[in-house]
């Protein structure tokens, strides 16, 4: 019983492919035999032969021991590969002109052997008429550029074999299929080419991942700089206040980034994530001005100012940027202000 997958694929042989080789020698001998001999007259009866009694009996036994030669048989072996094309190399050679060549090349259909036993041998060589083979597309998305190939074992440009299309070629594709046409029989394909959008998104998809990675590294490093700092109470000072809030603000600018940078389709809730990002880093840049301004202060100042209220300083690390994210009118924005089509 044929598997589920066998379906998805057609194969339409020549008839010269199938007819046995001894057969076909046959008719070839009796109809060179036939226009030989004369024709008898078609009217002319029959001419009577007389056989003796004594010969009767060994013909009949000769009849007997002689035997029909076995009938010839052709058998048809079709081979599926699905993940064959992964670890075949996909390279490819081709001395045709007019064929678009894929510049990225991936096997993109599982890969078939078509083999006919005929007259106690495989056929080989060139067919007389092509044969035709369907293919169903492993990847429908971020696929152009179909090319028809044939495993070739015994090719001197690549050492191993490689992929060629000199006797194959398309002749109908739509989404989902292929069809190819060629002229022996062996291993086939279908070869397509990766665009440019997928080799994108998958450079996209290992920047995202290390983006993610290291900001959760720093956001935990973060964290653990305020409650050291909060729980260090014997050295409450300015400065390990300004400490405190300039990683908080930087742990906040960092979470509000890491969960909001993908919520682009409705507007109120970018505008939001928007809004939350320009103030916390804001913020951020604010208490590092801070920091600054408060280690000049130490220097050039008589007194001990780093202890005391802090209020000038916390009014510019979060009163200063709150005030511009507030002037800046969101409103106006008709797209999402963290899209890229903003």
């Amino acid at each position: 019983m044929a598997g589920p997958d066998l379906y998805n694929y057609h194969v339409i042989l020549p008839p010269a492919a199938l007819v046995p080789q001894r057969q076909q020698q046959y008719n070839w001998k009796e109809k060179e035999r036939t226009e030989k001999e004369p024709s008898a007259p078609q009217n002319a009866a029959p001419a009577p032969v007389s056989t003796p009694v004594s010969q009767t009996g060994e013909y009949t036994a000769a009849r007997r021991t002689v035997s029909l030669p076995e009938p010839p048989i052709t058998i048809v072996i079709m081979l599926i590969y699905r993940s064959l094309g992964a670890a075949l190399p996909p390279k490819y050679h081709t001395d045709r002109r007019g064929v678009r060549l894929p510049r990225h090349p991936v096997m993109n259909s599982p890969v078939v052997t078509i083999s006919v036993y005929n007259n106690q041998t495989f056929v080989g060589g060139h067919l007389d008429q092509p044969i035709l083979l369907e293919f169903k597309l492993l990847e429908t998305a971020n696929r152009s550029k179909p090319l028809c190939v044939q495993w070739n074992h015994s090719t001197p440009y690549e050492i191993g074999g490689c992929w060629t299309v000199r006797d194959c070629m398309v002749v109908y594709r739509n989404t989902s299929h292929v069809r190819c046409q060629c002229q022996r029989l062996g291993t086939f394909g279908v070869l397509m080419d990766s665009s440019q959008r997928e080799q994108l998104e998958g450079d996209l998809e290992m920047l995202a991942l290390i983006t993610y990675s290291s900001l959760c590294i720093s956001m935990l490093a973060l964290l653990l700089t305020v409650l050291v700092l909060s729980c260090l109470r014997g050295l409450k000072s300015n400065t390990r206040s300004i400490h405190s809030n300039t990683a908080a603000a930087m742990f906040l600018s960092e979470l509000v980034f890491l969960l909001g940078v993908n919520q682009t389709e409705q507007q109120f809730l970018c505008t939001v994530v928007a809004i939350l990002l320009h103030y916390f880093f804001m913020s951020t840049f604010a208490w590092m001005f801070v920091e600054g301004l408060h280690i000049y202060r130490m220097q050039t100042e008589q007194r001990n100012i780093n202890y005391g209220a802090m209020r000038f300083y916390y009014a510019i690390g979060w009163g200063v940027p709150a005030i511009i994210t507030v002037i800046y009118d969101y409103s106006v924005m008709k797209s999402c202000p963290i899209s890229s089509s903003a």
